[in-house]
């Protein structure tokens, strides 16, 4: 019972910014990217999903898939630095959720304002950030349940 409490409190507690960002502040979420992003670091498996990077961390969680992107680094902060996605170069700190209509929900974690940005996908105006919170919470309603 804790657990439903838990993500519905996630689920309403997100606020919007006015310029199509939503900014995701409730820390119990950017705890959620986290719990993600290690089971997929830990369980998963490697997978190419864009042409931007090589052999991402993967997850197949049924009908979604979530990949993890890189951040940017190298001595000018370039986007494809980490362009094979090797752990021991670079942090993940972009989740993206891709599902089985190849609907994309974009969920960056910006280590300098500690929260949690959901960009959406301009060629898809029909990915709002509400359903792409409700995807985030059944994901990572599925990695606690692995868990236990």
């Amino acid at each position: 019972m804790k657990k439903i409490g838990f993500l519905l409190t996630l689920f309403f507690m997100v606020s919007c910014s006015t310029n199509k960002t939503a900014e995701i502040h409730y820390s119990r979420l950017s705890e959620g990217f986290l719990a993600i992003k290690t089971f997929i670091l830990s369980k998963g498996q490697k997978r190419t999903y864009s042409n931007r990077f090589n052999n991402n961390p993967y997850y197949s969680f049924g009908d979604r898939e979530v990949f993890l992107n890189p951040e940017p680094g190298g001595p000018r902060q370039h986007p494809q630095w980490n362009m094979n996605c090797d752990p021991k170069l670079s942090d993940f700190t972009e989740l993206v959720i891709r599902t089985k209509e190849f609907q994309y929900y974009y969920f960056k974690w910006n280590k300098s304002k500690s929260k949690i940005e959901f960009s959406p996908d301009a060629n898809h105006p029909q990915n709002t950030e509400a359903r792409g919170i409700a995807l985030f919470i059944k994901i990572l309603h599925h990695v606690q349940r692995s868990r236990n």
